[in-house]
């Protein structure tokens, strides 16, 4: 195994640990792609050609809009110990 590949597989141990201790936010964000899953098609109608058509691209936007708050809480420890900064110099 590489050193970088062992570094990438550390990163990512950790920010899995870390997200895990914030179950909570983890869950507001399931709930909140659901709500988002659920509304979209009533803003667009409910035909079945356009929830098909825009269903896949529905999916991931409401993916997206979802996991933004939680980036925040999954950067903020390592920006405030210097972390960040020594993983952006290598």
């Amino acid at each position: 195994m590489t050193d970088a590949l062992a570094v990438m597989l550390a990163i990512i141990r950790r920010d899995l640990l870390v997200a895990r201790r914030g179950f909570g936010d983890t869950l507001a964000g399931a709930g909140y792609f659901a709500v988002i899953i659920a509304l979209l098609p009533l803003a667009i109608g409910p035909g079945p050609d356009t929830l098909r058509l825009i269903g896949p691209a529905m999916i991931w936007v409401a993916a997206l809009i979802a996991v933004l708050p939680q980036m925040e809480r999954l950067y903020s420890r390592d920006a405030a110990d210097g972390s960040l900064d020594d993983l952006i110099l290598t």
